[in-house]
């Protein structure tokens, strides 16, 4: 690889993830805070549910969401010298990517935006297609050690999304 390439070659990243990235936690905030405390059009639902089970369930969703993305920033990334398979990567393979999911999906859960599920949701889409751009790339630089690796450890929390 030429040491002149760009910041995503190195990184194996998306060329329009971290963008996108901005874009949808942009646009999710908007659309939920605007749904969830001023025109409320879509939070019709959050009247049948308790507001301190919707509390707790967004306070796990955040807490969990902050959690790994702690535990990735802990310096588990070596970038270009060989598959990382310790600390969270262990679980899933995309640790960044589902700690925001999680943290954004906790916030949609304490006011059961509708509006708010449905930007997250797209986000999740989103963010599945670049992890599969990125592990294409991966598959191409690491071969056999990346495709054992995707066959033992899940794209998503419980394999959703992975192949």
């Amino acid at each position: 690889m030429n040491q002149q390439t760009s910041r995503y070659d190195v990184a194996e990243e998306h060329p329009f993830g971290d963008a996108g990235q901005v874009i949808f936690v942009i646009v999710f905030f908007v659309v939920w805070i605007v749904d969830s405390f001023v025109l409320k059009l879509t939070t019709f639902t959050a009247v049948h549910a308790p507001f301190l089970i919707r509390a707790l369930l967004g306070i796990c969703s955040v807490s969990l969401g902050f959690a790994l993305l702690r535990t990735h920033t802990a310096g588990y990334i070596k970038l270009g010298t060989s598959v990382v398979m310790n600390g969270p990567y262990r679980f899933i393979r995309h640790p960044i990517y589902a700690s925001v999911l999680l943290i954004v999906l906790g916030l949609a859960l304490t006011t059961l935006s509708i509006a708010g599920l449905t930007v997250w949701l797209l986000f999740f889409i989103f963010y599945n297609h670049i992890s599969a751009y990125e592990e294409k790339i991966l598959m191409e630089k690491f071969g056999k050690e990346y495709a054992d690796y995707v066959k033992k450890v899940p794209r998503w929390i419980l394999g959703i999304g992975s192949k």
